[in-house]
This record gives C-alpha cells, sequence and structure tokens, in this order.
C-alpha cells in the first residue's frame, strides 16, 4: 500500500518512473502493477547467483528505455522512506551511483574480494557495464572464478561480491580516480544487523523502529527494509 502511495505523488505529465519486477510466482494477491510489469522469471533462491541475475535482467529490460537513467533494486520487503518528490530529489542530485562496500568483511581477509550490498542505485553507466558482466566471455569466466571460490566455503553470497568486484575489476580499486568518479560507497537502502554472522536482517517491529529512527533518517538513505506493516507506516513519511 505504501508504494501505491508513493507512485501515485508523481503528478508531472510526463512519468518518471518505471517499474520493473521479477516475481517468482504469479497469485491471486499479486498487484496489478507488479504483474503488469514483470519480466521472464528465471530460478531463484537465497544466497545464489541468479539473485545476481534477475538483477540483470531486469536492468537489461529498463536499459531499453533510454529515459531511464538511474536504476534501484528493491524487494517487497522494502519501503520508501520519503514522498516520491523527496526521493526523485534525493536520487537525481549526484550522478554517481551509491553502492556500500567494505574491505572489513571476513571474505575480504579469505579472498581478496570486497562485500558490497545487492541494494545498490546505479547510474546508467554502471547499469550497462552490469549487464556485460553476462554478455561478455570475460564477465562469464570472473562469474565462475568467483562462485568457484564460493564452493570453497567461504563465507558471502555471489549477489554481495558479482557487482562491487566486478566495478573493481573494470575501474580500479576503489581509492582510483575512475572508480571515485563513478560510484560513491553509500547505502541507498537501510539495513539492519544486529549480530555480526547473521544470515537475515533483523525486522523492525514499532518498538524497535521508535529505537532506530534518528539513525535510519542520519544514514541519507532512501529506502529501508525488513518492517511489520505498523512500523513501516510509522516511519515512511508517504502519505
Amino acid at each position: 500500500d505504501l508504494w501505491v502511495k508513493f507512485f501515485k505523488q508523481d503528478n508531472y505529465p510526463i512519468k518518471r518512473y518505471s517499474i520493473y519486477s521479477h516475481v517468482k510466482k504469479v497469485t491471486k494477491e499479486t498487484p496489478p502493477w507488479i504483474k503488469n510489469n514483470k519480466i521472464p522469471t528465471i530460478p531463484t533462491r537465497w544466497c545464489g547467483p541468479n539473485l545476481a541475475f534477475a538483477f540483470i535482467n531486469m536492468l537489461k529490460k529498463a536499459l531499453a528505455d533510454k529515459d531511464n537513467k538511474y536504476f534501484t533494486l528493491l524487494s517487497g520487503s522494502c519501503i520508501p522512506l520519503y514522498d516520491f518528490d523527496t526521493t526523485y530529489k534525493k536520487i537525481t542530485r549526484s550522478t554517481k551511483s551509491r553502492m556500500e562496500f567494505t574491505r572489513k568483511a571476513a571474505i575480504f581477509k579469505k579472498t581478496g574480494l570486497y562485500y558490497g550490498s545487492q541494494w545498490v542505485l546505479l547510474n546508467r553507466k554502471c547499469a550497462e557495464m552490469l549487464v556485460n558482466m553476462t554478455e561478455t566471455s570475460e564477465g562469464k569466466n570472473f562469474t565462475k572464478d568467483i562462485e568457484d571460490i564460493l564452493d570453497m566455503g567461504n563465507p558471502s553470497c555471489p549477489d554481495e561480491l558479482f557487482p562491487i568486484n566486478w566495478f573493481i575489476k573494470k575501474l580500479g580499486k576503489p581509492s582510483s580516480s575512475k572508480f571515485k568518479k563513478l560510484i560513491n560507497n553509500k547505502p541507498s537502502t537501510y539495513v539492519l544487523w544486529e549480530t555480526v554472522g547473521d544470515d537475515h536482517p533483523v525486522e523492525f517491529d514499532l518498538k524497535k523502529v521508535k529505537k532506530y529512527k534518528q539513525q535510519i533518517y542520519d544514514s541519507d538513505t532512501l529506502f529501508a527494509r525488513k518492517f511489520t506493516k505498523e512500523a513501516a507506516n510509522y516511519i515512511s513519511e508517504v502519505e
């Protein structure tokens, strides 16, 4: 319901957004705005490589529209924190992609690979670059090498490794001018991990969201995920 209200707030004569959805299974409860914008589905599972490839398939469809300049990945448990106009202004005030990544995760210590959140906001150039990861022999070899590393029991998931390490491969280290020109190390979606090593983030109930409300807004993220309905209505500024 929050998303329906959110998109209705776009009052421009020309629509300023487009939606692309990857739906595992369409049911009678699937909202029309999700069902009508779905792309062909591929099998996905938690911590499987197809999570990244499903996102890339949505990017391929989105890139076909030349008016699309920014691309953000969201899940069914994500909510908008701000109204449409505020969100649009926050996205378009920078030409750079937003990705949260680190060298402090266990995977870096073992393999030299950076960890990056799968919840990203990409500019058009980065979106095109990520699509090329699945369409070039270099990219296919790259994803296979990472999958082989993970098959040896290293602690991470492909969707957390493919994008950030592919960008590093193509642009250079995050400290390089080429990388910095395109990408900010900044989250687009707020996710709370209370315990290191947890497989899944915390779900906010009303009590917990009141505790973290200021921290969520101070993070300057655009979206957040994992809320009860009561908690989502409390934190979101969509009316």
